[in-house]
């Protein structure tokens, strides 16, 4: 397989998730979403029942470019732009206020850095495990709940590849994302993302570094 096959293969699989998470909320059918409203500064929120006040199920795929790779090692530095990964992942929204929601998180990246001066590998995955936190304000959208909010996704991240000489690293990921949530029914939304997240770990006393543009998109389904 070409470098370029490589790296674009996340990507195509991110497209191939959002058109089957697309197929799927559209054969169910859009329909009014039983939710209680009341007046808000002259607007409508969507303030109790409903989905957005409910356990929920988040499956997305993922999109990250931009940005740049750094290795530091004995007071040198060295970096590069990073070329376009992808991936997808799994969390769970659980609310515990009005404006604040936590839960867990499990996702898979492909981060596609090039090497530097044939300084570490060409393809690097990283399976993290983590901690998803948001605060939200909730509108009513002609019956349909929509939340916008700010999310800040952190966690423990296991960096392998199938480079020669490689082991598997441990680091920890963290992000910033601004995105929204807009169910069509009782049970199914919408969700759409972006932000910036920040990977790094250690390799034989060298610290790699690295900060993207990530665009998530994917379904909401309340449990």
């Amino acid at each position: 397989m070409s470098n370029r096959e490589s790296v674009l293969r996340p990507t195509r699989t991110t497209v191939t998730l959002a058109f089957a998470a697309t197929a799927v909320a559209l054969a169910l059918g859009p329909a009014p979403v039983s939710a209680q409203v009341q007046l808000v500064d002259g607007g409508t929120g969507v303030t109790s029942s409903g989905p957005t006040d409910q356990w929920r199920l988040n499956a997305y795929g993922v999109l990250r470019g931009g940005g740049s790779w750094r290795v530091r090692d004995d007071g040198s530095s060295l970096s590069r732009s990073i070329g376009v990964g992808g991936g997808v992942g799994l969390r769970v929204e659980i609310p515990i206020h009005d404006y604040v929601v936590i839960g867990p998180l499990l996702d898979f990246h492909v981060l596609t850095p090039g090497q530097i001066f044939g300084v570490g590998p060409d393809r690097i995955n990283a399976l993290n495990f983590g901690v998803w936190s948001k605060g939200r304000y909730r509108f009513d959208a002609s019956g349909h709940p929509l939340e916008v909010y700010i999310g800040i996704p952190m966690g423990l991240t296991f960096y392998f590849s199938d480079a020669a000489g490689w082991d598997t690293e441990v680091g920890v990921s963290v992000g910033l994302m601004f995105g929204g949530q807009l169910f069509i029914n009782d049970r199914i939304g919408f969700m759409f993302e972006t932000g910036f997240r920040r990977d790094g770990f250690r390799d034989n006393g060298a610290k790699f570094r690295t900060l993207q543009f990530v665009m998530n998109a994917g379904i909401s389904i309340a449990l």
